[in-house]
């Protein structure tokens, strides 16, 4: 096989075995150590140049330390994942096969999306608000307790909109344009932002570029998930024209009380990951 074969053969196993197993709970999952190595450098960081919390002290600091975070955390998983390959490609290139279907089927959670959320959608039509709440729990970043039914069916209808594009088309994106190792320094870049990437007084500047980075990297796969779900929309008799238009057209902002930064303001025209949270709700 040549390198894309390979690489496409990798991908469709992949895939296949995420729709079968999803992400078992007893399994360990590489996210876990990339958290554990996030969670550590930057304790080290804050440390070591003895960095104050308050919102605006240390302002360079945070902003010098955090780019550091990020390269280190790149560094360090890019490393992990080429040494992890290589190693196996030396020993037997059957090994390295495995191992590479493995790496990359970690990285995929379309089927956990697809039933967490769907146990939120099941509750709702029972009518046990209280079940819900806690199946929505499991799936976004923030205090659902207050949330009412609205409030619940928008909790798992937006993160399903985002972690679209986070846990499934991002992830196929830099698989396919860099093997496994790009879905793995992608996963290191998306889990930085969900750890460090908050307008809070702690991570207010030290996340910046955990953010801007995350930015950057959803740029394209962020839009083709947007126009995959336009597409979706038409293929299941949905609003297909309100979903293109509120894609294509809108340039308000999408303000949502469920964004796990607790600001949830973001540039519509700019970041396409939040148009999506639009685009759903014209398409459903």
């Amino acid at each position: 096989m040549t390198v894309l074969q390979e690489r496409i053969f990798i991908i469709i196993i992949a895939c296949l075995l995420d729709l079968i197993f999803g992400d078992p709970h007893w399994l360990w999952h590489p996210v876990q150590g990339m958290g554990w190595l996030i969670d550590h450098v930057e304790a080290w960081m804050r440390k070591r140049f003895r960095i104050r919390e308050d919102r605006d002290a240390d302002i360079r600091k945070k902003q010098v330390t955090g780019t550091f975070t990020v390269v280190i955390v790149i560094t360090v998983s890019l490393l992990v994942a080429a040494g992890i390959l290589y190693g196996c490609n030396r020993i037997h290139h059957t090994l390295y096969l495995v191992v590479a279907i493995w790496m990359s089927y970690q990285m995929l959670a379309a089927c956990s999306l697809r039933r967490e959320s769907m146990k939120v959608c099941k509750a709702l039509e029972a009518g046990d608000v209280e079940q819900a709440r806690t199946a929505v729990s499991m799936i976004v970043g923030r205090d659902t307790a207050s949330l009412t039914e609205e409030g619940i069916a928008k909790a798992a209808v937006e993160t399903v909109a985002e972690n679209t594009s986070d846990g499934v088309i991002a992830p196929l994106f830099y698989m396919f344009l860099f093997g496994p190792v790009g879905a793995w320094v992608y996963k290191a870049i998306n889990t930085m932002d969900s750890m460090l990437g908050y307008k809070n007084d702690k991570y207010r500047y030290f996340g910046t570029c955990a953010a801007r980075v995350d930015d950057v990297v959803n740029f394209i796969p962020a839009r083709l998930s947007a126009w995959l779900m336009v597409g979706a929309a038409g293929i299941l008799g949905m609003d297909m024209a309100g979903g293109t238009d509120s894609f294509a057209g809108s340039t308000k902002p999408c303000k949502s009380e469920l964004r796990t930064d607790g600001i949830g303001v973001c540039g519509c025209a700019w970041i396409a990951a939040c148009r999506k949270c639009i685009l759903f709700w014209k398409a459903i």
